[in-house]
């Protein structure tokens, strides 16, 4: 499985990272932190949606799955709307494996099947527990920059 900071790849059992034009940062797929931050978003996604709705937030976006055929994508879905149990919201990367959506694009996603949320507030980033993971394998200036940005 291959994880973007905005995409999240499946492919032959490795997580890679990287931000769209940033080097891509290899992660086993069974890897214990990544399963525990997938985890961790998917136990706060109601805060999340409480926040959301509320709009004391901005920058809202879920981390969601797309599957084509064998292959597996995630994407971060931004102008997000939640009624009746699903997310809407445009596709925000352009797709790298999967060929049945593009960016921009419109879909629906079940509340369950979001994979890492997040939101700015006073100008600090909260969730994005799967950059966290990555933190320690992006060059300090990267992980530096994310570190300044997140408010927990």
């Amino acid at each position: 499985m291959r994880i973007l900071t905005a995409i999240i790849f499946l492919c032959s059992g490795t997580l890679a990272i990287a931000q769209q034009a940033d080097p891509v940062i290899m992660v086993d797929s069974e890897d214990r932190e990544m399963n525990a931050a997938f985890a961790k978003a998917r136990s706060e996604i109601d805060s999340f949606l409480a926040i959301m709705q509320s709009g004391t937030a901005s920058s809202c976006s879920v981390k969601v799955k797309i599957t084509d055929h064998d292959q597996v994508e995630f994407f971060w879905l931004d102008d997000l709307t939640y009624a009746n149990g699903f997310f809407s919201g445009t596709i925000d990367n352009t797709p790298d494996l999967v060929k049945n959506v593009k960016m921009g694009q419109k879909i629906d996603v079940k509340k369950e099947d979001i994979f890492d949320w997040l939101y700015m507030k006073d100008g600090k980033m909260y969730g994005n527990y799967t950059v966290r993971v990555l933190l320690p394998k992006m060059s300090k200036e990267d992980a530096d920059k994310i570190r300044a940005m997140m408010a927990n």
